[in-house]
C-alpha cells in the first residue's frame, strides 16, 4: 500500500526537523547532558512537528548506539519505534480515549518496567480533550512517575490544559512553519520523488498550508495523484480552488484606481470560474498586509516579494494611507464572515468593494452597470450593490444619533406580542451587526418562538448556539432597547418537537420581513441613485 508523502518524509533525525530550531537546540542539549525531564508539554498548531519530535525524543532516550543526541535509526529499538511496533512506546489519542478509565489503565501500565527499552514513553496527543476526572487521575503520577517513565503531552489548545498539569511539565511552544521553509521542503521532496512542478507551485502550496508542513505535503500528494507527477501552476490553482496572485494584484489595482465596475466584474468572473471566494479574500488580505508592512517601513526583501509585487506595491505606496489599508482589511474580513451565510456569495465581495471605494457622486455609482449581469437580471438583484451603500449611509446617520441622544429605557408595553418582536427582528440583527458581526450571524440562526413577562424566548437548533447566546445576553438586550425602545430580557433554548412548528413558522415570517426590508431599501436606492 502506498505511503502518503507526509508519513514517508517524517523526519527520522533532529537535524531533519523544519523551522523549530529553538526547541531542537533545547532538547538535544538536554540529551547530550543527560538532563531529560520526566514530563514535557508540546503545544502549537497542527502540522508543526509535535508528534514527530515526541517520537524522535522517544527514540533518542532509548537508543543504545546514540551519538551525542541523534538516534542511530539502525538498532532494534529505533526500528521498532519508527515502525510503531515498540512495546515500550505508548501513543494515546486523548480525543477518543479521554475518560478516567483509560487513564487508570495507562497508570497500571506505568507500574511495570520496560520490556526492552530503557524508558517507557507515553505520548498523549490532544491532551486538552481529557475530562476533568481524567486529569485529576493523571496528576499525581505525572508529578512523581517511576524513574523509567517519560510523559510527552501534545496539544493544539494549551489554554485548556489545567494549570496543575502545566506546572508539572517542561513546556515547548511550537510555532507555525514559515512559508519559505515549507516551500524549500516541498521543492526537496519533489526533487527526490521525481515530481515535476512549475516554480510557482511550491509557493502556492506553502502560502495556503497555513504554517502546517503536514498540510502542505498533503496538498502535494493530492496534486501528484491528479496530475501524474507533472504539476502546473494552473493545475494547483484549479484543484485547490485557489485564484492566482495575478488576479489578486489586478483586483487591488482596480480598487486603488477606484474602478468599481471593473472590480465587480472581476469578482463575478472569478466566482463563475469555480474558484473559492473565501480563499480569494484571504489572499487579498495577505497582499494588503504586505502593503501595510511596506508602508510602515519594512524592507521589501523581508516580505519575500516577487518582482511583479515589488513594482505594484511601490506604485500603491504613493497613493494609499495606512488608515485606508486598515479599513480595507476590516471590510474584507466582514465580507468573509458574510460569505458564510449569504446565498449569493459574490454579493459579500461586491458590498466590500462599494464600502472601500465609496464613490462620492451619482455619476460614479451609475457606472456600476449591473443590468448587464447575466447571473440574475431581476430588478431586486440589480440594486444589491447600490442598496448596500445606501444602507451603510443610513446606519452611520442612525448610529451618530444614538450616540448623541441615547434613548432612555422604557418599560415594556403590555400589548407587545411575538408578532411585533418578529416584525422588527431583522432590524435588531442589523443593530447588533454594527458592533459585532459574528453575533449578528449567530442571531440569524436563532428565532423568537415565544414572548412572555417581558422576556423573548429564542429557539436554537444546536446546543452550541444556545450557549453562545447566553454568553452574549447583555449585548443582545442592549440592542433590543435600541431597536424596540423598550426593555426586554432574552433567553435561548433548544428547539424541541413540541415547538419546532412555531420555530419554522416564525423563521418564515422573519425571512418575509427581510425581503420587505430589502424591497424598501431598493426603492430608496433607486430614488437616490436614479433608475
Amino acid at each position: 500500500m502506498p505511503i502518503s508523502l507526509y508519513r514517508k518524509w517524517r523526519p527520522q533525525k533532529f537535524s531533519q526537523v523544519v523551522n523549530q530550531a529553538v526547541i531542537i537546540k533545547t532538547l538535544t542539549g538536554a540529551l547530550e547532558n543527560n538532563q531529560i525531564s520526566h514530563a514535557y508539554l508540546f503545544a502549537g498548531p497542527r502540522g508543526t512537528g509535535k508528534t514527530t519530535i515526541a517520537r524522535l525524543l522517544a527514540k533518542a532516550v532509548n537508543c543504545p548506539q546514540r551519538k551525542n543526541f541523534e538516534p542511530c535509526n539502525k538498532c532494534q529499538s529505533c526500528q521498532e519505534i519508527s515502525a510503531g511496533r515498540s512495546l515500550d512506546i505508548f501513543e494515546v489519542d486523548a480525543a477518543s480515549h479521554r475518560g478516567i478509565d483509560e487513564i487508570r489503565d495507562l497508570i497500571e501500565k506505568i507500574k511495570f518496567t520496560p520490556s526492552r527499552a530503557k524508558y517507557k514513553v507515553f505520548v498523549i496527543d490532544e491532551v486538552h480533550m481529557l475530562t476533568k476526572e481524567a486529569f485529576n487521575a493523571l496528576l499525581k503520577t505525572l508529578e512523581e512517575p517511576p524513574t523509567h517513565v517519560i510523559f510527552i503531552l501534545a496539544t493544539t489548545e494549551a489554554y485548556k490544559v489545567p494549570p496543575t498539569i502545566l506546572s508539572r511539565c517542561q513546556r515547548f511552544d511550537f510555532k507555525r512553519i514559515e512559508a519559505s521553509a515549507i516551500q524549500g521542503q516541498i521543492e526537496r521532496v519533489c526533487q527526490q520523488e521525481m515530481i515535476k512542478i512549475e516554480p510557482a507551485v511550491s509557493q502556492i502550496i506553502a502560502q495556503n498550508s497555513e504554517g502546517s508542513l503536514r498540510d502542505a505535503l498533503g496538498f502535494l500528494d493530492q496534486l501528484r495523484a491528479l496530475t501524474k507527477n507533472k504539476i502546473t501552476t494552473q493545475d494547483a490553482e484549479y484543484i485547490l480552488g485557489l485564484t492566482s496572485q495575478k488576479a489578486v494584484l489586478k483586483f487591488l489595482n482596480l480598487i486603488f484606481s477606484k474602478k468599481t465596475k471593473e472590480a465587480v466584474e472581476l469578482v463575478n468572473s472569478i466566482f463563475e470560474k469555480g474558484y473559492e471566494l473565501s480563499q480569494f479574500i484571504k489572499l487579498t488580505i495577505e497582499e494588503i498586509r504586505k502593503i501595510m508592512l511596506a508602508k510602515s517601513g519594512i524592507n521589501s526583501t523581508d516580505l519575500n516579494l516577487d518582482e511583479e509585487e515589488k513594482v505594484k506595491i511601490n506604485q500603491w505606496l504613493e497613493i494609499v494611507s495606512l488608515r485606508d489599508l486598515i479599513m480595507m482589511i476590516k471590510a474584507l474580513k466582514e465580507a468573509e464572515d458574510y460569505l458564510k451565510l449569504s446565498s449569493l456569495p459574490q454579493l459579500a465581495l461586491e458590498m466590500a468593494i462599494i464600502e472601500i471605494i465609496k464613490p462620492k457622486d451619482k455619476e460614479n455609482l451609475n457606472s456600476i452597470d449591473l443590468k448587464s449581469d447575466k447571473r440574475n437580471p431581476r430588478p431586486i438583484e440589480i440594486s444589491n450593490i447600490q442598496k448596500k451603500h445606501h444602507l451603510i449611509q443610513k446606519k452611520k446617520i442612525k448610529s451618530s444619533k444614538i450616540q448623541k441622544n441615547p434613548s432612555p429605557k422604557i418599560k415594556t408595553s403590555k400589548n407587545t406580542s411575538i408578532d411585533k418582536i418578529i416584525e422588527l427582528w431583522p432590524k435588531m440583527i442589523e443593530e447588533i451587526k454594527k458592533e459585532n458581526s459574528s453575533l449578528s450571524a449567530l442571531l440569524k440562526m436563532c428565532v423568537p418562538i415565544d414572548f412572555k413577562d417581558s422576556k423573548i424566548i429564542l429557539g436554537a437548533k444546536f446546543k452550541l448556539h444556545a450557549e453562545k447566546i447566553k454568553d452574549k445576553k447583555q449585548a443582545i438586550e442592549d440592542a433590543l432597547i435600541r431597536t424596540y425602545q423598550q426593555e426586554y430580557s432574552v433567553e435561548c433554548q433548544m428547539v424541541s418537537n413540541q415547538n419546532n412548528d412555531i420555530y419554522q413558522q416564525n423563521l418564515a415570517k422573519i425571512i418575509d420581513q427581510e425581503q420587505n426590508q430589502e424591497d424598501n431599501l431598493t426603492k430608496d436606492a433607486l430614488e437616490v441613485f436614479g433608475n
